[in-house]
């Protein structure tokens, strides 16, 4: 992969970006349709609009973190008794995540984002992601290549305020 930028760019925006473009279509196209109750991708920025979408027919829920973790890895031993449970509890499973990286000590490591989505409701969550998407776009003659970097801190009151989605506590 050959990257071209100038002086302006920073590397950690460019490097989220090539992650979060990564090989998208060849785990989409390896992975058969329906196969999946759930797919949990434990992996940060492998959770963007555009890899969910691409694999909205493999699943039934998806789970994943859409933002950088700073701290260790998910907390499999808490986690795993309601994902593997009989009465399977996907959303108690990301509350006991998304706590444990909460309540840790380092004021720094408690960053967790995590998404759940049901994926028979994929096509209004991508039409919606695509209204609030060109509110924020910058116009092509822009010298920042398509989206400006005021884009993400009004981002969380829109959805919020706009494009909630009812039925998951908070």
């Amino acid at each position: 992969i050959l990257v071209l930028a100038d002086e302006t760019a920073n590397p950690k925006f460019v490097a989220a970006d090539l992650l979060s473009q990564a090989e998208h279509d060849e785990l989409a196209s390896a992975i058969p349709d329906n196969l999946f109750d759930f797919i949990w991708m434990d992996c940060c920025y492998m959770s963007t609009i555009e890899f969910i979408y691409q694999i909205r027919n493999k699943c039934n829920w998806f789970i994943g973190y859409p933002t950088e973790i700073l701290a260790d890895g998910m907390p499999y031993n808490q986690t795993l008794p309601y994902i593997l449970s009989e009465h399977q509890d996907l959303i108690g499973a990301a509350e006991i995540t998304f706590n444990y990286y909460y309540s840790h000590t380092t004021p720094l490591y408690r960053s967790c984002t995590i998404v759940i989505v049901d994926m028979s409701e994929i096509e209004n969550l991508a039409k919606s992601a695509k209204k609030i998407l060109n509110i924020f776009l910058v116009p092509s003659d822009s010298s920042v290549s398509g989206i400006s970097l005021v884009f993400f801190s009004p981002l969380h009151s829109i959805i919020r305020s706009k494009y909630i989605i009812s039925g998951l506590s908070s």
